[in-house]
């Protein structure tokens, strides 16, 4: 069940993500956007592969002994298409 607490922070992210598009150097922040279909067939498995990228982002980057900054990791993954087709 999807909790209030988590849309909140979710919604904070974004909201700093567009502070960083606006106002960060490109040296400091990568923006990547891509469209694309899919079979919804294959949707758990999309997100089981971004679970796993992001697990391997954190056990390789996020344990060293010196670190000098805190950045924020958000991916979106979302259905550009409800509401234009009805589905079987």
């Amino acid at each position: 069940m999807p909790s209030s607490a988590v849309r909140l922070a979710h919604e904070r992210n974004l909201e700093k993500s567009r502070d960083a598009l606006l106002h960060q150097n490109l040296e400091e922040r990568d923006f990547t956007s891509m469209i694309f279909c899919i079979d919804l067939a294959d949707l758990p498995s999309i997100k089981q592969e971004i679970r796993n990228f992001i697990k391997n982002i954190l056990d390789k980057y996020s344990e060293k002994a010196s670190v000098d900054r805190v950045y924020s990791l958000n991916l979106q993954f979302f259905n550009l298409t409800t509401g234009l087709k009805k589905e079987a």
